[in-house]
């Protein structure tokens, strides 16, 4: 039996959370910066840059959706980096992008600098997506696989909070420059860290690297008795990590198969299930409604406590936080289908009462089945998706079928964000009497995509 060593857990583990942190503070560093970075004026504040940049909604909206596309961008040729150069190369070419990216937002001038930056960003978040849940299966043992999954997931709303946090003192003109300062620090200090951080060994494994391998599972697991692996025997001798290896390689016929691209996803009979499971996991995520209801959060609970508005949305960013600790712990013992129909099942339920309250004008109910309902999304739909793509993919598969299912999260991301509004204010009708409507659409969408699902994993 084997486990992490100190150098995993201290190291490997925190350098790769960074990759995913960047990306939950990307997708809300501007939620809250939006009246500071935008302006009608030209005013400089320190160092001569102008206190905001000049912009009207429309090009603040242009500057967000940069994101959503720099992401897709990314997730469709993110393969073609993973499989070739490595998992270690993929996160490092990940971080760069996020900190050029970042760095245009600190010294931004123009709308044209905010675009570029947002754009770069969305392509490290992309990378980051598609390498990090292999890779972290990759260097799990076994019996904690799932549960180290999580972390992923976890250091995404991590990232999130911090950025709302950093939002209360950093939202005004000026001085929201240090919110993107501060991810550029964060950006190079990950490529720093990771010059001294190792290689997948089951990717070593699979480009006949065995003794990289080897060495390499020597740093990262030491057995339960607290002594290291033997570096000449490694991943090969000690029975536990040599079940992670042939889990992951037991699928190909030969160490030399090349591996998968993205059109043989489709083609080739052994991994259309694996295909279906990853694409319904996404769809089933992001049919959830979670962005209409983040975006209902702060409207609603403000009125059930209206004098904390302020902390509303970080109060609703701390509930996702600390729910997506419990699939840690219970992951292994229950098994990924029952925690997700656990969270699909409280997920339409509350969507239901979400719908009801709003159309009804009952304040409290709405308040608790936005609070219901984010928690049962960071329980199970927020962070199992992305567990299973390395669970149900051979390994020469991984890289193609993560891109493919990340690009389709990013594109169906983009369509909610896109069509959520008009959707809204069309199902309430003329008068917006019946603005719950649009949450009983969500829910129609999430048993639908959730029963294609089962019925494949």
């Amino acid at each position: 039996m084997s486990q992490f060593s100190r150098y995993a857990k201290f190291g490997v583990l925190p350098w790769l959370c960074l990759a995913p942190f960047q990306y939950g503070f990307a997708i809300s560093e501007l939620n809250q910066l939006q009246k500071a970075v935008s302006c009608k004026g030209s005013a400089l504040g320190d160092y001569g840059f102008p206190l905001c940049v000049p912009m009207d909604d429309t090009a603040f909206s242009l500057v967000t959706s940069a994101f959503l596309v720099g992401g897709l961008t990314a997730s469709l040729f993110a393969n073609r980096l993973t499989d070739p150069y490595g998992r270690k190369m993929t996160v490092q070419i990940s971080a760069v992008f996020s900190g050029v990216g970042s760095a245009l937002l600190a010294t931004a001038l123009s709308v044209t600098m905010l675009v570029i930056g947002r754009f770069m960003i969305g392509v490290g978040a992309g990378l980051a997506l598609c390498v990090i849940p292999p890779f972290l299966s990759e260097i799990s043992p076994p019996k904690i696989r799932g549960a180290v999954g999580i972390l992923n997931q976890l250091s995404v709303v991590i990232g999130i909070l911090v950025t709302q946090v950093l939002g209360f003192f950093c939202a005004r003109p000026g001085s929201w420059r240090k919110v993107f300062i501060f991810s550029t620090v964060l950006a190079v200090l990950q490529v720093l860290f990771g010059a001294r951080m190792i290689e997948s060994p089951a990717w070593l494994a699979a480009h006949n690297k065995k003794p990289e391998a080897r060495s390499v599972s020597a740093k990262l697991w030491v057995r339960d008795d607290g002594e290291g692996l033997p570096s000449g025997r490694g991943l090969y001798d000690d029975d536990d990590v040599e079940e992670a290896l042939l889990r992951q390689t037991e699928p190909l016929p030969n160490q030399d198969q090349p591996p998968a691209t993205i059109g043989q996803c489709f083609r080739t009979p052994e991994l259309r299930r694996p295909l279906f499971i990853v694409s319904l996991a996404m769809l089933a995520q992001q049919l959830s409604g979670i962005n209409a209801v983040m975006y209902y959060s702060t409207g609603i609970l403000s009125k059930a406590l209206p004098d904390a508005a302020s902390y509303v949305s970080l109060g609703v960013t701390v509930v996702n936080v600390i729910m997506t600790f419990p699939p840690i712990f219970v992951l292994e013992r229950y098994g990924q289908r029952k925690i997700l129909q656990y969270s699909v099942g409280g997920s339409i339920i509350s969507l239901l009462i979400l719908g009801l309250a709003l159309n009804y004008n009952v304040t409290v109910a709405a308040a608790i089945g936005t609070l219901v309902f984010v928690s049962c999304f960071a329980f199970g739909l927020g962070p199992i998706p992305f567990i299973i793509i390395p669970d149900v993919s051979p390994l020469y598969a991984v890289s193609a079928l993560s891109s493919i299912a990340l690009s389709l999260n990013w594109l169906v991301n983009f369509i909610v964000g896109l069509t959520f509004l008009p959707l809204r204010n069309f199902l309430a009708g003329s008068d917006g009497e019946w603005a719950g409507n649009v949450f009983f659409l969500f829910t129609l969408l999430l048993i639908i995509s959730s029963i294609s699902f089962f019925r494949h994993f």
